[in-house]
């Protein structure tokens, strides 16, 4: 399941027994929550991120977190259905949250995951920041895991597109967005589309 992945080479032997634990996480959900909702906020997502990568270093059988670096991808530090499970069950008991036993794909790396726990440990202490990039976070995965054929890639490129437009500066007031000129566009029109304005083969 390791193989390929050589910062693991070292850290990565079996083990029935967890990683260190980190501080004031055995006390289960509200303890947590209540000592990250203490912290100061530029500190909740540190503390956080300790008990993800200790919680993936144990699933994983490594005798220390170090090889669970903040922005690899779960999958790529080799975690696969069985591990997926553990890991979730494991953070489910740390933190008295209800997680999917696909939390590992549906937030494909620690810090990705460290901003889910943190929305739904905390509801009403995310900014609108967090919310934004855990939407991003849950994108990402969908697109990394998804098949599609030529007609869903154009369509999904041009909303991509239409929100990018809107994000990196204002509409232009004269004239229907990208999105809205290609909302009842046949399949050959929004190829033609791509083929024209978005420079795909």
């Amino acid at each position: 399941m390791l193989d390929g992945v050589p910062e693991a080479a070292e850290a990565a032997r079996p083990t029935s027994a967890p990683v260190g634990r980190t501080p004031g996480t055995d006390g289960g959900g509200d303890a947590l929550r209540d000592r990250i909702a203490a912290l100061p906020d530029d500190e909740r997502d540190e503390a956080l991120l300790a008990l993800v990568r200790e919680h993936a270093a144990a699933a994983l059988g490594f005798t220390s977190d170090r090889a669970v670096e903040p922005d690899r991808s779960f999958n790529a530090m080799g975690f696969d259905s069985l591990t997926a499970v553990d890991f979730r069950t494991r953070l489910s008991t740390a933190t008295s949250l209800t997680l999917a036993a696909t939390v590992v794909f549906d937030h494909p790396t620690p810090t990705a995951l460290v901003r889910h726990l943190r929305g739904e440990l905390l509801p009403d202490g995310g900014s609108p920041t967090d919310a934004l990039l855990a939407e991003l976070d849950r994108l990402e995965a969908t697109v990394a895991v998804g098949e599609a054929d030529n007609l869903l890639r154009t369509k999904v490129t041009v909303r991509l597109q239409s929100l990018l437009a809107k994000w990196t500066g204002p509409e232009q007031e004269s004239g229907p967005s990208v999105a809205d000129t290609l909302q009842d566009a046949s399949d050959e029109e929004l190829l033609d589309f791509i083929n024209r304005n978005l420079g795909r083969p």
